[in-house]
């Protein structure tokens, strides 16, 4: 049995020599006997082997096989969390069911309501201020402001700014000799990957950019307009809906919406009483069946429709 002598030393002629990235050894077979090792010996190791390390057979590869892969394992807290989760799910969707779906149920007339509202405007003189002056207006003061800026390049400027380059690289670290005792001996240069980064200046000119501010007269004055004044309302629980009283001789008054309401209010017996809105003709056809019975349908707490029974 042949002895093999093994040694990992550093070539002083190929420190800082680099290749190409991904390279990681070279080797390199000579015949006859080890020569001085030159360099810093790293370690030395004797292994036994039945043939030389130099020879016309080629090496025998064994591929190892692939490890066995076995399923993971459910513990039973994970499956008591999946069905918690399932439920959950469950409930929450029966209960966006119950709020959303509509409920019709029987109701006795509990009470009517109506609402009657006119919205108005009234024509006053208004101090005002603008950057123009109208021609109906009365003049009071006037002053220079800032309308806006203009904007005007004064200058450039050079801005830079740093990137990182990376530059992939094999860098020599050691040589490892193997020599056996019939005087084959085979050389492998080992190398590592390394990476240097490089500081990289991107420069460029921009524009220095000036605002200049704009002048413009910026008055006051009276001048008349229509404005929003409080509205006039009635409203009652029965009878015949009216509007307010308003003076249409008033020339300085006008009246620019009318509102109307008519509400039902439905007590289901359970202590829950629900609106339903409706026109003047429903209105004044369920204004005199307080107490009669309804199959009513609601949503969200209002009625929706109605059926007398």
């Amino acid at each position: 049995m042949a002895q093999v002598e093994k040694i990992a030393w550093v070539d002083p002629t190929k420190v800082g020599k680099r290749l190409d990235p991904g390279i990681a050894s070279v080797e390199s077979i000579r015949l006859g006997h080890r020569p001085p090792i030159e360099g810093t010996v790293v370690a030395v190791n004797f292994v036994e082997a039945e043939k030389p390390v130099h020879s016309d057979i080629p090496p025998t590869v064994i591929t190892p096989a692939p490890p066995t892969v076995v399923p993971p394992v459910k513990s039973s807290a994970t499956v008591f969390s999946l069905l918690a989760g399932a439920v959950g799910v469950v409930l929450v969707a029966l209960l966006l069911w119950w709020i959303l779906s509509p409920i019709t149920q029987l109701a006795h007339v509990k009470a009517v309501q109506w609402n009657r509202e006119l919205k108005l405007q009234q024509y006053i003189e208004v101090l005002s201020e603008g950057w123009i002056l109208p021609t109906n207006a009365r003049f009071v003061s006037q002053e220079y402001r800032i309308s806006g800026y203009n904007s005007r390049i004064s200058g450039y400027e050079t801005k830079c700014t740093d990137r990182q380059e990376a530059s992939h690289y094999s860098e020599y670290s050691h040589t490892i000799t193997e020599c056996s005792t019939d005087g084959n001996c085979k050389d492998t240069d080992i190398y590592t990957q390394k990476t240097d980064y490089q500081t990289i200046q991107d420069c460029k000119e921009e524009p220095i950019v000036e605002q200049d501010p704009i002048y413009d007269l910026w008055y006051s004055f009276w001048q008349w307009k229509w404005v929003d004044i409080q509205s006039l309302t009635t409203q009652g629980e029965g009878g015949e809906p009216f509007w307010p009283r308003f003076d249409s001789n008033n020339q300085y008054l006008q009246i620019t919406n009318r509102i109307e309401t008519h509400t039902i209010t439905f007590d289901d017996g359970a202590g829950n009483f629900l609106p339903y809105s409706c026109s003047l003709d429903e209105y004044r056809r369920l204004s005199n069946q307080i107490g009669s019975l309804y199959l009513i349908t609601s949503q969200f707490g209002k009625v929706t429709k109605i059926q007398r029974k």
